[in-house]
C-alpha cells in the first residue's frame, strides 16, 4: 500500500471548457486544498515520436529529470546512437536554451485538465507526453483519429505510449511513497527572476514613464530566494524518523504553490488565482510568470483611450502590490515566520 493515496481520474468534456475536472475540483476543493500533494496530467500521451516533452511547476523539474533517466528509450535508432534513456533523447532534442545541460520544461499554464488544480487550488502539477518536432498533429480531433491509426501508423507496438506510462508510474509511486515530498523549491526563485527580467525587458520603459518599477517585486523575490535556501539547508538535516518533523516539512512544501494564490484572482479574470503561473489571456496554452501584469501592460501599450489607460494603470499598481505580497508570503510559508 502506498504511503499516500493515489486517485486515478478520467475527465469528461475537456474540450468544452475542462468541465469534468473543473466541476470535480469545485465539488471537492476543500479536501484537495488541504490534502492533495500533486496532480500528474496526461492529455495526449503521444502526438509524435520526436521527443519526450513536459510542462511543470518548477517544484517538480528535478523529479522529472531524474525519473526520465530511469526509463528505457523507446526509439531503437536513439538507443543505437548511445542515448539509452528517455532523458537522453529529451536532452539531445529539446534542451533548455539558457541551460543546455538540462532538458527544457515548459511553463505550466492552461489548455488541459491540470488548470483548476494548479491555477485555482495551488496543487503542484505537471503534464507529460511524447511529441513531434513541430507543433500540431494533422489528424487531431478528426474521425481518422482511431485506435487503428495509432496501432498501425503512429506507434506500432505502443512503445512510446509504454514509456510515457512508465514515466507517469514512477512519478506517482515516488511522490506517493517517499517520506519527504520530492519537490525542489530551489528552482522557483530563478523562475520568478526570469519572469521579472522578461517584464523589465518588455515593459520597463513603459513603467518608468509612470514612475513605476519592478524593484519591490525583485526585492520580494530576493527575500524568497533567501528563505528557500534556508529551508533547503534545514531539509538536509531533517530527522526522517521523526514523524512530526517530517510532516511539518511536508506541510511547508505543500504550501509553496498555495502561497501564490490570490483569492481575488487576476485582473478581470477572477477564475485564475495563481499570480505566478496562471496563463496569459492572449494564449492560454503557453505560460510565463506574472501574466496578470504582462497582460495589463500589453493592453496599456496598445490603447490610446485616456480613460481606459487611467484604469489600467491603477490595475497595474494594485496587482503589482498583490503579486509582491504573495511572493513575500511564499517565503514566510517556508520560514514559518508570523512576525
Amino acid at each position: 500500500r502506498p504511503r499516500r493515496t493515489l486517485v486515478f481520474c478520467s475527465w469528461a468534456a475537456e474540450e468544452f471548457g475542462m468541465i469534468g475536472s473543473t466541476e470535480w475540483t469545485e465539488q471537492f476543493g476543500k479536501q484537495l486544498s488541504a490534502r492533495a500533494v500533486a496532480y500528474l496530467n496526461i492529455d495526449q500521451a503521444f502526438n509524435g515520436n520526436y521527443s519526450f516533452r513536459a510542462k511543470s511547476t518548477p517544484l517538480m523539474y528535478d523529479l522529472l529529470w531524474e525519473v526520465t533517466k530511469q526509463v528505457p528509450n523507446p526509439d531503437p535508432e536513439e538507443v543505437a546512437a548511445g542515448r539509452t534513456t528517455v532523458f537522453d533523447t529529451w536532452l539531445e532534442r529539446l534542451y533548455d536554451l539558457d541551460h543546455p545541460e538540462r532538458p527544457w520544461i515548459n511553463s505550466i499554464a492552461s489548455g488541459s485538465d491540470f488548470s483548476p488544480f494548479q491555477q485555482v487550488l495551488g496543487v503542484p502539477c505537471l503534464d507529460i507526453r511524447y511529441t513531434d518536432m513541430t507543433i500540431g498533429e494533422p489528424l487531431y480531433h478528426t474521425l481518422y483519429e482511431t485506435f487503428e491509426l495509432v496501432d498501425e501508423l503512429y506507434d506500432r507496438g505502443f512503445l512510446f505510449h509504454s514509456s510515457v506510462t512508465a514515466v507517469w508510474s514512477i512519478l506517482a509511486v515516488t511522490i506517493a511513497d517517499l517520506q519527504l515530498l520530492p519537490f525542489t523549491p530551489a528552482r522557483y526563485p530563478a523562475y520568478l527572476e526570469t519572469g521579472i527580467e522578461e517584464l523589465q525587458t518588455e515593459y520597463g520603459d513603459l513603467m518608468a514613464a509612470q514612475n513605476l518599477s519592478f524593484s519591490r517585486l525583485s526585492q520580494a523575490t530576493d527575500k524568497f530566494s533567501d528563505d528557500v535556501n534556508n529551508f533547503v539547508a534545514e531539509l538536509e538535516s531533517i530527522d526522517l524518523s521523526n514523524v512530526l518533523e517530517t510532516r511539518r516539512a511536508n506541510d511547508r512544501l505543500m504550501m509553496i504553490e498555495r502561497a501564490f494564490l490570490d483569492p481575488r484572482g487576476l485582473p478581470d479574470r477572477p477564475h485564475y488565482l495563481h499570480v505566478v503561473t496562471s496563463p496569459s489571456d492572449f494564449n492560454t496554452y503557453s505560460g510565463s510568470a506574472f501574466s496578470g501584469l504582462s497582460d495589463t501592460l500589453y493592453r496599456i501599450s496598445v490603447t490610446d483611450d485616456l480613460q481606459e489607460l487611467a484604469s489600467l494603470w491603477r490595475t497595474v499598481e494594485q496587482h503589482l502590490a498583490a503579486v509582491t505580497h504573495f511572493v513575500y508570503t511564499a517565503g514566510r510559508v517556508l520560514s514559518d515566520q508570523l512576525w
